[in-house]
C-alpha cells in the first residue's frame, strides 16, 4: 500500500471527520494483526491518476490514509525515544517524507488548510512551526491531537518490557503496517473521480450534504480560477464556524451542523429551497440543491459565487454575535449595535427556550440583515441597529431566557401570530432591493413588536426576574441576570437620554445582597451605579447608601426614584418598596420599548 509516491488531498475532499473510536479501532486492528502474524487489509482506496504516477490525488480513503501516516509518525517518535534513531529515520525518509531534487525532505502526504498541522507538526516536525502557529480551537486540529494520543498510548502497550523486547515489538508493528495491503482504484478522469466521491464512503463516516454540495460545485464549475476562490472562501467560513461549535447551542440543533443550518438559510434566501422546507429523507438538502442547478448550463459560476459569498457573510454574522470585535463598531450607532451583541450572545444561546423555531427565525433575521448591511448601500448601520433592537425586544418579551423565569406570554395564539408575522417579514426581507423596501420591512417589524409590547404592558412579566452575582454554572440564573441588566439599561437610556450606557456602570443591590432576604435579588431592588461608587457602597445599609453614595451618581433613576423611595425605609417596608419599584421599572421598560418601536 505505502509505495513511494506523493499523495495529495484534493480541494473537493471533506474535512477530517474521524474521532477517538475510529483511531482506537485502527490501532487495535494493526496490533491484533501483529499479534496473530497476519497481514492487515486497509480497504479500498480510489485515486485520481494512473498506477505508475509519482503523484496521485485521494478520492476515497482520505481519513484512513491520514490516520495511518499519523500512526507511523507516532511509531517513529517511540523509536526516537528508545534511541533507535536509524530505524526512526528510516520510517521518516521511506514512508513519511521524500527527498526532492534539492535533497530536502518533503512530506509524502501533501495537505492543505488545517492538514498543514499534520504536515509541519506531526509528520515532518518542521522546526519553523509550533502549536502556537495553529488555531487551538480548530476542530480538525483537536482531532489530530486526539489521534496522536490514542496511537501513542497504543504503542506503549509493551513499554514495560526490556528495551530489546520493546524494540523488537515496535519493529514488528512497523513490518505489519508497512506490509498492509489494499485495493487501489485509479481514474484518469477527474469527473469520474468526483462522481465516485459521491457514492463511496468506504470505512469513513457517511458524507454529509455539505460534502456533496462542495463536491458538486467544484466539478460542475466552469472556471478553475473560480474553484480556487470558492475553496478558499469555503475553508475560511467552515473554520470560523468550527470555532463556534462549543459556543452556540440554538439554531442548528435539528440539523447536522452549524454549517448545514447556515447553508439552508442561504439557499432559502436565494429561492433554491422552499421557505417551508423540511427534511425529506437522506441527502434531502443535496438533492434539492442538485435539482435546482441542473437546469443552468451557462453562468453557473456567478450563481455559485453568490451563494458561497453569502454563506461566508452569514458565518461572519453568527461569529460577530458570539465573538464581537469592538473595532468593527466605532460609530455611535455601531457602539449601540456592539452593546446589543452582548445581550444577544446569551439570549440566543439559551438552553431553556420556549420556542426554538422562533429563535431560529430571529437568528436568521440577524444574518439576513447583516448580509444586507455588508453587501448593499441601502441597508445601513441604523437599520441594522433597529433589527438587533427588535431581536432583543422579542427575546425578552417572549421569555426565551428560561421557562423557569415565567417570562411567557399566556396566550399561545398570540405567539403563533407573532411567529407567522415574523416568518412573512423574513420572506419579504430576503427579496428587498431598495432603500424604501428596507425601511418598509423594518417598520413592519417595529410595529409588530410595538403592538405586542402594548398588549402585555400590564402583565407583570418581570415580577419573578432576579439578579444573582454568584451564579456558578446555573444557566437560568445567568440568563435572568442578562434580562435584569437589559431592563435596567433600557430604563437608564430612557431616563438619561444618552446613546450608550457608560461602560463603568454595574448592577447595584439597594437592599444589600448579603442580607439574603428572599426579595433582595428581585428586579425592584436593582439599579445601575458607577463602578467606583458601587464598590464603595458594597454591603452598607440602605440608609447609608442613600445618604453617602447615591447622591454622587449621575443616573437620574437613582437620583429621582431610588433616593426618595428608599431614604427613610424601615426593614418592614423593604419588600413593599421593592415590589413598588418593580412595577415602576416594568412601566418604564415598556415606555422605552414603545418609544423604540413606535413608527
Amino acid at each position: 500500500m505505502l509505495i513511494s509516491r506523493k499523495y495529495q488531498i484534493p480541494d473537493f475532499q471533506r474535512e477530517f471527520t474521524w474521532g477517538k473510536s475510529d483511531f482506537q479501532t485502527l490501532a487495535e486492528d494493526i496490533l491484533q494483526s501483529e499479534k496473530k502474524s497476519t497481514t492487515p487489509f486497509l480497504g479500498t482506496f480510489m485515486f485520481i491518476g494512473v498506477q505508475g504516477d509519482d503523484v496521485v490525488k485521494i478520492t476515497d480513503g482520505q481519513q484512513r490514509l491520514t490516520s495511518i501516516f499519523i500512526f507511523l509518525a507516532c511509531l517513529r517518535d517511540k523509536l526516537y525515544e528508545i534511541k533507535k534513531d536509524n530505524y526512526a529515520d528510516a520510517i521518516q525518509e521511506r514512508f513519511l517524507c521524500q527527498r526532492d531534487n534539492e535533497n530536502s525532505l518533503q512530506a509524502t502526504l501533501e495537505t492543505n488548510a488545517t492538514y498543514k498541522y499534520v504536515d509541519h507538526i506531526i509528520v515532518n516536525k518542521n522546526p519553523y512551526y509550533t502549536d502556537d502557529d495553529f488555531d487551538k480551537n480548530n476542530d480538525e486540529i483537536q482531532k489530530f491531537k486526539v489521534a496522536q494520543k490514542v496511537f501513542g498510548k497504543s504503542l506503549e502497550r509493551h513499554s514495560n518490557q526490556s528495551d530489546k523486547e520493546y524494540f523488537n515489538w515496535l519493529s514488528s508493528i512497523r513490518d505489519t503496517i508497512t506490509s498492509a495491503f489494499a485495493i487501489n482504484l485509479f481514474s484518469a478522469e477527474k469527473k469520474e473521480a468526483y462522481l465516485a466521491f459521491e457514492s463511496l464512503n468506504s470505512k469513513g463516516q457517511p458524507l454529509s450534504d455539505l460534502d456533496l454540495i462542495k463536491n458538486r460545485i467544484i466539478y460542475t464549475a466552469e472556471n478553475q480560477h473560480f474553484v480556487a476562490k470558492f475553496v478558499d472562501i469555503w475553508r475560511s467560513a467552515r473554520e470560523k464556524n468550527a470555532a463556534l461549535k462549543q459556543k452556540i447551542f440554538v439554531g442548528y440543533r435539528d440539523h447536522d451542523s452549524i454549517d448545514q443550518w447556515l447553508m439552508i438559510s442561504v439557499l432559502k434566501s436565494n429561492s433554491v429551497l422552499d421557505e417551508n422546507i423540511f427534511p425529506r429523507g437522506n441527502y434531502w438538502l443535496y438533492k434539492s440543491f442538485t435539482n435546482y442547478f441542473t437546469n443552468f448550463n451557462e453562468g453557473i459560476d456567478s450563481k455559485y459565487l453568490k451563494i458561497i459569498n453569502q454563506f461566508e457573510v452569514y458565518s461572519e454574522a453568527l461569529h460577530e454575535i458570539y465573538f464581537p470585535n469592538r473595532n468593527n463598531w466605532n460609530s455611535q450607532t455601531g457602539k449601540r449595535i456592539y452593546r446589543n451583541f452582548g445581550f444577544l450572545s446569551l439570549l440566543l444561546n439559551s438552553d431553556y427556550v420556549n420556542d426554538p423555531s422562533l429563535l431560529d427565525m430571529l437568528t436568521e433575521l440577524f444574518m439576513v440583515a447583516y448580509h444586507k448591511c455588508k453587501s448593499t448601500k441601502y441597508f445601513n448601520d441604523t437599520l441594522l441597529l433597529e433589527i438587533t433592537d427588535f431581536i432583543l425586544g422579542s427575546c425578552i418579551l417572549f421569555g426565551v431566557v428560561s421557562q423557569a423565569s415565567q417570562l411567557v406570554i399566556a396566550d399561545r395564539g398570540k405567539q403563533v401570530y407573532f411567529r407567522s408575522s415574523l416568518e412573512n417579514s423574513l420572506h419579504k426581507f430576503n427579496s428587498i432591493s431598495t432603500k424604501a423596501d428596507a425601511y418598509t420591512i423594518v417598520s413592519e417589524l417595529k410595529t409588530l413588536l410595538f403592538l405586542f409590547h402594548r398588549v402585555n404592558k400590564h402583565n407583570a412579566l418581570f415580577s419573578s426576574v432576579h439578579f444573582t452575582k454568584k451564579t456558578g454554572n446555573d444557566k437560568i440564573k445567568r440568563f435572568e441576570n442578562v434580562t435584569s441588566k437589559y431592563i435596567l439599561e433600557c430604563v437608564f437610556l430612557l431616563e438619561n437620554n444618552v446613546s450608550l450606557v457608560d461602560q463603568g456602570m454595574s448592577v447595584e443591590h439597594i437592599v444589600p445582597e448579603s442580607t439574603q432576604k428572599d426579595y433582595s435579588d428581585n428586579l425592584g431592588n436593582l439599579t445601575l451605579l458607577e463602578d467606583s461608587t458601587n464598590s464603595g457602597a458594597a454591603d452598607t445599609p440602605v440608609r447609608e447608601k442613600v445618604k453617602n453614595y447615591y447622591p454622587q451618581s449621575r443616573n437620574k433613576d437613582v437620583l429621582q426614584l431610588v433616593i426618595p423611595l428608599f431614604q427613610n425605609i424601615t426593614h418592614q417596608e423593604e419588600k413593599t418598596k421593592i415590589d413598588e419599584r418593580t412595577r415602576i421599572l416594568e412601566s418604564k421598560f415598556f415606555s422605552y420599548s414603545e418609544s423604540l418601536f413606535r413608527i
